[in-house]
């Protein structure tokens, strides 16, 4: 069972009683400051007065949001930027050349350059043909459990 003051817990937090000395300062310390149970913590600064206006005000902004989204334009990729390295393609063809050591790989990694391909060229193979490409009769599935006898 928690101690409260006497008078019930109508009494304010700093209306406790204190061992030491008591000064006004107290109430305006960060670390001193007691909060109430279920309440926000006071604020321990003064504010000077109510027209102070702490940061930069930003005047407004012209373009809302419904002028930014109904002129909605598109990236447009740089066509003369090349594309990264590919350290994949690299490292394999330097392992099928027989290359082990650090040294060696990045040697044959600037004699032998290799890229990242893009668009249409990162495309690696066409999609698998699928049975019903042949067989346009072709079904997928399970047959059904009941079949009718006329069908058999």
């Amino acid at each position: 069972m928690a101690w409260q003051p006497v008078g019930g817990s109508a009494r304010h937090p700093d209306d406790e009683l204190r061992c030491g000395t008591q000064r006004p300062s107290m109430k305006q310390n960060v670390l001193i400051n007691k909060t109430e149970l279920g309440k926000v913590k006071r604020t321990t600064f003064n504010n000077s007065s109510p027209d102070t206006v702490y940061g930069a005000s930003m005047p407004p902004d012209e373009e809302g949001a419904r002028a930014v989204i109904s002129t909605w334009q598109e990236h447009v990729p740089n066509p003369h930027a090349k594309p990264g390295p590919d350290f994949k393609a690299m490292n394999r063809a330097a392992a099928d050349s027989g290359l082990t050591s650090t040294q060696q790989i990045r040697s044959f990694r600037s004699d032998h350059p290799a890229y990242l391909k893009t668009g249409a060229e990162s495309v690696a193979q066409k999609p698998g043909k699928l049975p019903s490409d042949k067989d346009p009769n072709f079904t997928y599935g399970k047959p059904a459990a009941y079949r009718c006898g006329l069908s058999v």
